[in-house]
């Protein structure tokens, strides 16, 4: 079954996305900041990650560089959704396979996660 990763300090945006994504028959992971995606990143291979950019402890530029730099994430799809626009000018972010600025349509989000599923 595949696996998504969600990463996103709002818990009203881990629901919704949680709610918009479980018709997709797989499994959904949540964590709230940095330090727990990067403990439970260690033992896990989701398909998809959701990487919100500002996160406690953490910043999401700062998880994607360590997801790309890890042999067991190399299949795994990183999609970028965050509120701040101007973050998302980073040169680091280009490692991303796709970024998308909140509000972003859910229906969007899905299609594109639906896609990396394939």
């Amino acid at each position: 079954m595949p696996t998504i990763l969600i990463i996103d300090d709002d818990l009203d945006t881990r629901v919704m996305l949680t709610h918009a994504l479980k018709n997709l028959e797989c499994s959904i992971i949540a964590c709230d900041n940095g330090k727990d995606a990067l403990e439970r990143l260690a033992n896990l291979q989701p398909d998809v990650i959701i990487l919100d950019l500002a996160l406690p402890y953490m910043r999401g530029e700062d998880i994607l560089a360590l997801i790309r730099q890890e042999p067991h994430l190399t299949e795994t799809k990183v999609i970028i959704y965050t509120a701040h626009a101007r973050m998302m000018d980073n040169m680091a972010l280009q490692e991303a396979d796709l970024l998308l600025e909140k509000p972003a349509l859910v229906q969007q989000l899905r299609n594109a996660v639906a896609q990396f599923l394939i």
